[in-house]
């Protein structure tokens, strides 16, 4: 059997922090945990080593930002050769939308436009490794709808 490389976010309150999970199987004495980051911007990866089989707390400052923006989050995940064992998945972070939405919800009525936004961020959460775009689409549509009843 070869290791099996897999992780997991788990959702934070705190929207500065990613918390990524390795959930792999390994197989035997492992080396060179390295964790390849492509924040949404894309213009720049940086290389972290990760936790095996345990929580990996991702910052702003991990990636060289301010704050952690909202979008897309590619991980390329390996182990030594790394050449020979990376795998790439994505992440949607949308905890900055999420909580605009909370911060409606205690002033707002309309609960039932913001729940299918929830709804609507859980979709794209759901889909983004396989349709990226449909993905973001969706984020721009939540946000658009954001924006218009923070008006009202």
């Amino acid at each position: 059997m070869k290791s099996t490389l897999t992780y997991t976010i788990l959702e934070q309150c705190d929207c500065n922090i990613i918390s990524f999970l390795d959930t792999s199987e390994y197989e035997g004495d492992v080396t060179n945990l390295v964790l390849k980051i492509f924040p949404p911007d894309l213009n720049s990866y940086v290389n972290i080593n990760y936790n095996q089989n345990a929580i990996t707390l991702i910052k702003p400052e991990i990636i060289k930002h301010s704050s952690l923006p909202s979008g897309i989050y590619t991980f390329v995940q390996s182990i030594c050769p790394n050449e020979d064992t990376e795998v790439t998945s994505c992440y949607l972070h949308v905890c900055k939308e999420r909580e605009d939405i909370k911060k409606l919800a205690c002033d707002d009525a309309n609960l039932e436009a913001l729940s299918n936004l929830l709804f609507y961020l859980d979709i794209a959460q759901g889909i983004v490794s396989e349709c990226k775009t449909k993905a973001l689409e969706i984020l721009h549509i939540v946000r658009k709808e954001i924006e218009k009843l923070k008006m009202c």
